[in-house]
């Protein structure tokens, strides 16, 4: 609801130069979610004196996200462009209200903020970890819409053979329509995929992805190289591969304004989903919840990713002079984001020894910028290439072989009945062949 308006009156800025600062107008502070075409959450304030006070919405901005520094709570607002606002209370002075975060909230069975608020706590570490379950919630709430939103294309008609399939009329009335003289079949530029040979039915088998093709009409250019195996009996053909790099190397230096091997740590609280305009990988939650389990039983031994991150919020290339002021502000990531979320959730899971927490609370980054969102893919398809080259792994006769060596090592034992009434103690020792 909107401020009261002699509140509004009383701490209005005049015309003049003679504003002086009050202290005491925000004495509380909460966030409300609402619906529209979807959920939303709003940052609001409560207003005014203690005996005539209101809450007051900041209309056309969304909290995106809440984070503890020091006494602090440092909430980022966002709006339709896509820019930052970044709003800093005290977690005494300038308190969070949880009741009206639990009274105000549109369906509460849905978005089920009790569970979510459980306590009147106004810590600023308690507030931040609980925004983050409340817009977990909102996004999984948002996401049931669009599902039911969607609705499923109505079955094709069976179409008689004197008519075209589909078609009310019957197959010798109907005509084609023209091809333009621009399109991907008339067109006489040809693209590596295009100039193929066809399969004999005809089919585009080798036709790329539609990412892959937007990302080469955007840059101009042959889209980031992507790095095979060689198979059994291939030779690794060094030049080729540097030939290949060094290209790709030289058509992304600028975007690089820090320099290619410039890395900086960097918190993961300062890095957010980028849009999905600017990277080529989609958020699968299968896998990040694969990389909190290796992350918690230590499999990755300390030796972690570098992620690749762009700043928020710049309308042109920045400068290396500027980054001191850039390092301390948020990130999009480019490349990493399965990483950064899954060391998110560890953060809040209060079983997680503090050790684990500690070790994946901060990252190497390098740093990129770029106002061509395919050149911004290129990257994020480059570096996720080389993140899925997964370990060489033994072939089943190898693994075969290994076993005998083992079988020898004990002696080469026949094998035990399974009603055998003594146990040999040999056999405690068992292999077991997994296939990857």
């Amino acid at each position: 609801m909107p401020a009261n308006a002699t509140i509004c009156e009383e701490y209005e800025t005049p015309p003049d130069d003679t504003f002086v600062p009050k202290d005491g107008l925000v004495l509380f502070w909460s966030v409300q979610v609402v619906k529209g075409a979807q959920f939303k959450i709003l940052f609001v304030v409560k207003v005014g004196t203690v005996e005539e006070s209101t809450w007051t919405p900041i209309l056309n901005w969304e909290v995106a996200s809440i984070q503890a520094m020091d006494d602090y709570l440092a909430v980022m607002l966002q709006n339709s462009s896509n820019e930052n606002v970044h709003m800093f209370m005290h977690q005494f002075s300038e308190p969070f209200d949880v009741a009206y975060a639990k009274e105000t909230c549109v369906e509460p069975d849905i978005i089920k903020p009790e569970a979510i608020f459980i306590d009147n706590s106004v810590v600023n570490t308690k507030v931040a970890s609980r925004f983050l379950k409340l817009k977990n919630a909102v996004t999984a709430a948002n996401k049931a819409l669009q599902s039911k939103e969607k609705k499923p294309a109505p079955p094709r008609r069976g179409a008689p053979t004197e008519e075209g399939a589909g078609s009310s009329r019957p197959l010798s009335l109907r005509k084609p329509k023209p091809v333009p003289a621009d399109s991907r079949r008339t067109s006489t530029t040809t693209t590596p995929a295009d100039s193929q040979t066809t399969t004999p039915s005809g089919s585009r088998q080798n036709t790329p992805s539609k990412r892959s093709r937007e990302s080469s009409v955007m840059t101009d250019e042959a889209v980031s190289p992507e790095l095979r195996m060689p198979k059994k009996g291939e030779v690794v053909n060094t030049k080729a591969i540097n030939a290949i790099n060094e290209a790709y190397e030289a058509k992304i230096a600028e975007v690089f304004f820090m320099g290619r091997e410039y890395k900086f740590p960097v918190d993961i609280a300062q890095c957010h989903l980028a849009p999905p305009e600017k990277c080529v990988r989609a958020m699968e939650e299968d896998y990040v919840k694969w990389i909190v389990t290796k992350m918690i039983a230590g499999a990755w031994k300390g030796d972690k990713q570098t992620i690749v991150l762009m700043p928020q919020g710049l309308k042109k290339k920045p400068t290396p002079d500027q980054w001191p002021n850039i390092s301390q502000g948020d990130f999009w990531i480019i490349d990493g984001q399965h990483s950064i979320q899954a060391s998110k959730n560890i953060q809040l899971d209060d079983d997680v020894p503090q050790k684990v927490k500690d070790r994946v609370k901060t990252w190497e980054a390098l740093v990129v910028w770029s106002d061509n969102d395919g050149m911004l893919c290129d990257i994020s398809r480059y570096f996720n290439s080389l993140n899925k080259i997964k370990a060489y792994q033994a072939s089943w006769i190898q693994n075969i072989i290994a076993s005998r060596d083992v079988w020898e090592h004990y002696g080469r034992p026949a094998r035990e009945r399974d009603n055998a009434r003594d146990k040999n103690p040999k056999w405690e020792v068992s292999i077991v062949l997994t296939k990857l």
